[in-house]
């Protein structure tokens, strides 16, 4: 099936890796992924302070796009899932922020667009990874699903469960050992990282020894994550654990490595 794809700026950056690695699982699934012709930057974080509707442009500009082509949008950055979530629902919830919005706008957001995590696209071809991968290694896998993919509730993708668990049955189906932590859903500090990075330190802390608890050798335990910034933030404040985005740690599978 055909998928327009927004990659966002982090994934054409440094989060590259990422990119690469859902486009290659694109091709081996067979799941067609066309990239936005046109996208801007979804401006990173959501803003709730609604005297300033241009922060609210770049996302909505991409659903104008989106809609150009089709009613479906895949992303797999957690920010720019988030963004753009939380900007269409703030500009057909209230009228007022949408005329001030449009009022920006060459043309309108008509209908809604289906924003779909990359990860929901993976959930429904679990028979055949399974079927494709190569090497299972013995590693038990932690997975960091930070802020973003879990709130505000009632939007975000795992916002409605008070412990998140799709990542985990996911891995589990695939024959891995999975570990349950209690801060999976805590801030890893996010972008304190460029002012406080103490702040940000204590997060991680908090986090690593969240997983400490449920592991038996850190050395057999890597952390899988979806976010860029929860990404850097867990690999530059530690260095206990392996971090991998959890599609790259699926093609290693899938090629042998």
């Amino acid at each position: 099936m055909r998928y327009l794809y927004y990659p966002g700026c982090t994934l054409k950056t440094t989060g590259k890796v990422f990119d690469d690695s859902i486009k290659e699982l694109s091709k081996i699934l067979e799941i067609e992924l066309v990239e936005l012709p046109s996208w801007y930057c979804c401006q990173a974080i959501y803003t709730s302070l609604y005297d300033t509707p241009s922060l609210l442009l770049g996302p909505i500009r991409n659903l104008i796009e989106t809609q150009k082509e089709d009613n479906k949008l895949v992303t797999a950055c957690a920010a720019c899932y988030n963004v753009l979530l939380r900007a269409q629902d703030s500009y057909f919830k209230d009228a007022i922020l949408r005329e001030r919005i449009k009022a920006y706008l060459e043309e309108e957001l008509k209908n809604k667009i289906k924003i779909i995590h990359f990860f929901e696209l993976l959930e429904e071809k679990i028979e055949l990874i399974n079927s494709l991968i190569k090497k299972k290694n013995d590693y038990t896998l932690a997975f960091y699903y930070g802020c973003l993919l879990t709130r505000p509730k009632g939007i975000a993708l795992f916002s409605n469960d008070v412990n998140p668990n799709r990542f985990e049955k996911f891995f589990s189906q695939l024959g891995f050992k999975v570990v349950d932590f209690a801060f999976k859903t805590r801030c890893c500090g996010s972008y304190l990282t460029y002012t406080v990075e103490e702040a940000v330190r204590e997060c991680v802390e908090k986090i690593v020894v969240s997983i400490d608890e449920k592991v038996a050798d850190e050395k057999e335990c890597l952390i899988l994550t979806s976010c860029p910034l929860c990404q850097f933030n867990l690999e530059n404040y530690q260095n206990k654990y392996k971090i991998f985005y959890f599609t790259y740690f699926l093609l290693s599978l899938i090629k042998g490595e």
